[in-house]
């Protein structure tokens, strides 16, 4: 009589998984509620973050870490107000595409990003339609800042925006009617309420006061 024996269970490696410390030092005072744990951090792939989509969280994918991206009401407004002026430009003109928060990317790291608000000229735009994260280089990302983004995840981004090919980066944010403008990877720019947004290379002409902006609907500053 033969003795039938079960396979043992394939057992994940983790020995890539990162702890809590590991977590903090990558994005700084990060909340660990942002982080889902399956898969562990460090371990996660790209079919992992298609699979977590029907979540209906908005994720990024970094550095095998299944990251959260905080949005509030405010910060929505914003993105959707800017992309309509932004789209506005663009069309009149003829100059490529503006893309909302949905927008992934891949990056030349692979991780997957998603820029509250990116514009990609023709010659950049991605050709192969059926792609839901494609590895294309923005001429502009735009930023819009959350309460709980850290400094450092910010600008590990930034840093990864530019090192996949992206010309120019408007950190935006809310709290401090502010915006950062980066070139190369170094900010060229503060801008505070008074301040206008300019756009360069083939958005040149296109201008936007920070104050109209953050203008509320009623007409309140």
């Amino acid at each position: 009589m033969s003795t039938a024996f079960a396979p043992s269970p394939t057992v994940a490696d983790t020995s890539a998984a990162l702890t809590a410390a590991d977590l903090v030092d990558k994005f700084g005072p990060i909340r660990l509620s942002r982080i889902r744990w399956e898969p562990l951090p460090g371990t996660a792939t790209d079919e992992d973050y298609f699979e977590q989509l029907p979540s209906c969280k908005v994720l990024e994918l970094v550095d095998g870490v299944l990251v959260e991206k905080p949005k509030g009401y405010e910060e929505g407004r914003l993105a959707m107000r800017l992309g309509f002026l932004l789209m506005t430009f663009i069309e009149e003109h003829d100059l490529g595409e503006c893309v909302g928060p949905d927008g992934m990317l891949t990056m030349s790291t692979d991780n997957i990003r998603l820029p509250d608000v990116s514009f990609t000229a023709k010659d950049r735009a991605p050709k192969d339609r059926s792609q839901a994260a494609p590895r294309i280089a923005p001429n502009l990302c735009v930023e819009i800042l959350s309460p709980s983004n850290t400094k450092r995840e910010i600008e590990n981004k930034v840093a990864e925006f530019f090192a996949s090919g992206v010309d120019v980066v408007w950190i935006i944010d809310p709290k401090a009617k502010s915006a950062l403008i980066y070139r190369d990877g170094q900010i060229v720019d503060t801008l505070d309420e008074a301040g206008v947004l300019k756009g360069e290379g083939p958005l040149a002409g296109f201008e936007l006061s920070l104050s109209e902006l953050f203008r509320m609907p009623d007409g309140r500053p």
